[in-house]
């Protein structure tokens, strides 16, 4: 189990490290608004390490304009569900043979 800001780049990180898919279900607005660059920085590093992604997130017009804002990069997808339908609390993460939980709540990120 890891915690704070500090456990969830060494998640972040361990994601570079597994060749192959990444699987979020995430609320992409709170992620933003948490994280900041790391997201950007995050999503950086992935697309350099050819780590593909598909990813299920609530709407949210920062979420939207995050992702339009930019391009999709070669592996990577993205599916907006409706917020008042779908709360995603956390962001849950799938990867190799693991899986990460990372809560969205301002003061409780592990």
């Amino acid at each position: 189990m890891y915690q704070g800001t500090s456990g969830i780049e060494t998640v972040m990180e361990d994601v570079l490290k597994v060749p192959g898919e990444a699987l979020t279900y995430t609320n992409l607005g709170s992620m933003l608004a948490l994280f900041g660059e790391r997201v950007t920085e995050f999503r950086e590093k992935r697309k350099q390490s050819k780590v593909t992604s598909r990813t299920i997130s609530t709407y949210s017009p920062e979420a939207k304009a995050y992702v339009t804002g930019g391009t999709l990069f070669e592996g990577e997808q993205i599916l907006f569900v409706n917020n008042q339908e779908f709360i995603f609390g956390s962001d849950v993460l799938i990867y190799g043979d693991k899986v990460a939980i990372i809560s969205l709540e301002q003061d409780e990120n592990f």
